[in-house]
């Protein structure tokens, strides 16, 4: 009765060294979870271990540490694995866009901004029809001569009517000018000298 109490002893004490060869190792993953398995090692940025009868292995990044119930802790580097997996999470670095270069703004667009510019641009054109009218006075003239000496008219006569049309164009480009100012935000009375109501 006594051996077979030692027997069965030695026996339960042999099971109780066994489970715990067995389940010698201890994974503790950073997401909390815990693994037990009879054996583990690390090979480069994986951790394999014993789990079901097979090799499993998983990313040395999710553990945090291996704890051995036969051997002292193991530690885990985790610098080349963390920092390759910042740089999988991590976007790609954005490239440094262009600097926009502001648009340079005309010369010209910048004086049809000012009353000024359309005060003179009204007296060129005031000059021009004046001019124009003056020239057809002096051919008025020079016809009323050539009818008189019997010299053809009708050389005199096209220009004069040239010369009319080219008025005509221009005194449709002054009465637009009023409106082509407001489009720069220049006022009618501005054009006329009047200040700007307060």
């Amino acid at each position: 009765m006594k051996f077979k109490l030692f027997t069965c002893g030695l026996l339960l004490m042999a099971l109780f060294c066994f489970s715990g060869l067995i389940s010698a190792d201890t994974i503790y993953l950073k997401s909390g979870r815990e693994i037990q398995t009879s054996w583990v090692e690390v090979k480069g940025d994986k951790v394999q271990f014993l789990k079901y009868g097979g090799i499993v292995s998983i990313p040395l990044g999710k553990v945090e540490r291996i704890v051995s119930d036969l051997f002292e802790e193991k530690s885990i580097d985790h610098t080349a694995s963390d920092q390759e997996m910042a740089e999988q999470v991590a976007p790609p670095p954005e490239e440094a866009l262009p600097e926009e270069e502001e648009e340079e703004i005309p010369e010209e667009e910048m004086l049809k901004r000012t009353p000024q510019y359309w005060i003179e641009r009204r007296e060129f054109l005031n000059e021009q029809i004046r001019a124009k009218e003056e020239e057809i006075w002096q051919l008025q003239i020079t016809v009323h001569g050539a009818i008189a000496t019997g010299i053809s008219t009708i050389p005199l006569a096209e220009k004069i009517m040239q010369l009319e049309e080219e008025i005509a164009l221009i005194n449709e480009e002054l009465a637009n000018l009023e409106f082509e100012a407001r489009r720069y935000g220049i006022r009618p009375g501005e054009l006329r000298g009047t200040p700007p109501p307060r």
